[in-house]
């Protein structure tokens, strides 16, 4: 059966396999949990004034969180700006001036970054877009001057929304180019389109066996890393989620949990 909007995509995940487990570093979730975390998170994201075709950042790396505040856009018909981990003051300031979040999501640090001194240095009138700043990790509350700023588990204490504000045409993610020759391009995805696709690399990829197990060691905030993990979901497939990718860590993770899928490029099989 085709799906057209991401509120079908995580309904359906959860009917079919609601129980199946997705495996963060410090925790577990279900598609059943997911599912209800998607519509929580959109109420909260409501309150904020989060509705139908506005830009939310998403500064992530692969954490439940990504997947709270891609379905929970979904569900109310906004859409996801995709922001790479690794961008710096230009690209996050680039981001701020021309595609206008009203909401950005980030953690205080990853690896060697630190994001709090990125944001501090960012031109404060560009801020003159977002409503608030969702903290993803458990460290002390970042405080943003003339910004909101408030906890990503904070989002899921207003309720159920109860009736997606999507249509199969609302726009779900945007991807930069690589700006080869001037400027990045924001590049626009719908609901519909996005789920076609992972509805064939599903299909191809055989996601759908019963021994399947999908490592997602690929960056979400990349093209590569949110197909693979949006055929996954389609086919309501076991997870396992490293934050990001380490070597080592990923061969563990393959052999723990007898992983059958996994994706990447050339310099990480290697």
């Amino acid at each position: 059966m085709a799906l057209n909007t991401f509120p079908e995509l995580f309904h359906d995940a959860a009917q079919l396999a609601g129980d199946t487990k997705i495996c963060f570093r410090d925790e577990t979730i279900t598609y059943g949990e997911l599912e209800l975390e998607t519509r929580r998170v959109a109420m909260g994201l409501a309150k904020l004034g989060v509705g139908p075709g506005d830009r939310v950042g998403v500064w992530l790396p692969n954490l439940r969180a990504y997947l709270g505040l891609l379905g929970a856009c979904g569900q109310l018909g906004a859409i996801v700006v995709s922001m790479n981990t690794r961008f710096r003051r230009a690209e996050i300031e680039d981001v701020l001036r021309r595609v206008k979040p009203k909401v950005v999501a980030f953690v205080t640090e990853l690896g060697r970054s630190n994001h709090i001194d990125i944001i501090e240095n960012i031109e404060p009138d560009l801020f003159s877009c977002v409503e608030a700043l969702i903290q993803c990790d458990g460290r002390d509350l970042y405080k943003k001057r003339h910004v909101q700023t408030l906890y990503y588990d904070s989002l899921v204490t207003h309720g159920l929304l109860e009736h997606p504000l999507c249509e199969p045409g609302s726009g779900c993610v945007i991807f930069n180019t690589s700006g080869t020759t001037s400027l990045p391009k924001f590049v626009l995805h719908n609901q519909q389109r996005v789920l076609a696709h992972a509805e064939d690399v599903a299909r191809i990829l055989e996601m759908n066996k019963m021994d399947t197990v999908v490592l997602q060691s690929l960056p979400f905030c990349g093209v590569f890393g949110f197909v693979f993990l949006m055929a996954a979901i389609r086919a309501a497939a076991p997870c396992v989620m490293p934050e990001i990718f380490k070597a080592s860590h990923s061969a563990r993770l393959i052999i723990d949990y007898n992983v059958t899928h996994a994706a990447g490029g050339d310099d990480m099989f290697s």
